[in-house]
């Protein structure tokens, strides 16, 4: 069997409790927008904190439960010493990172030129970030978040169905 992915001497864990908008529910309260926002927190299926430390445990052998962080926001990562961290990995609790974008840019902003950022995700994919990924990442996200895949089919639908009844109301079908 193969060796996992390893993980370096002074690494920290990052791990959220993200939600799909995590800045709208300050503004917004019992709206479509929430109902939205739960519908597709359903459908990303996040796991909880502990699922993602025995998952990290399984795949990284040097995994400490003590070096795990929890952030709710951009700002929790003040505390940080980013001089003395070697690599981030980051403890996405769905597949795609959903809710986790101003943390991303966090870390990529204040980590040394030498961290490694890396990324587990609730499938148990380990990877290291990089800019090409994670701009992969958020057209996903966007593209789930907005559920545009799913509206243009909608309107596909809607537009084939009405042409083929007109086209059998021009012919005398019914």
């Amino acid at each position: 069997m193969a060796p996992g992915p390893q993980v370096m001497a002074n690494t920290v864990f990052l791990f959220q409790n993200s939600q799909t908008f995590p800045h709208l529910s300050k503004w917004v309260s019992g709206s479509l927008v929430l109902r939205l926002a739960r519908y597709l927190e359903s459908r990303r299926n996040p796991r909880d904190r502990d699922y993602m430390e025995r998952l990290a445990e399984r795949l990284l052998p040097s995994f400490d439960r003590s070096n795990v962080q929890v952030v709710q926001d951009a700002s929790s990562l003040a505390v940080v010493n980013w001089e003395k961290i070697d690599e981030v990995v980051i403890l996405w609790a769905d597949a795609n990172g959903t809710g986790w974008g101003s943390i991303e840019r966090a870390v990529l902003k204040h980590k040394t030129s030498s961290t490694r950022v890396c990324v587990l995700n609730g499938r148990g994919r380990f990877f290291e970030l990089n800019k090409w990924d994670r701009t992969a990442f958020k057209w996903r996200r966007l593209l789930e978040k907005t559920l545009a895949v799913e509206f243009g089919l909608m309107l596909t639908i809607v537009l084939i169905t009405s042409w083929l009844t007109f086209w059998d109301f021009l012919r005398g079908r019914r």
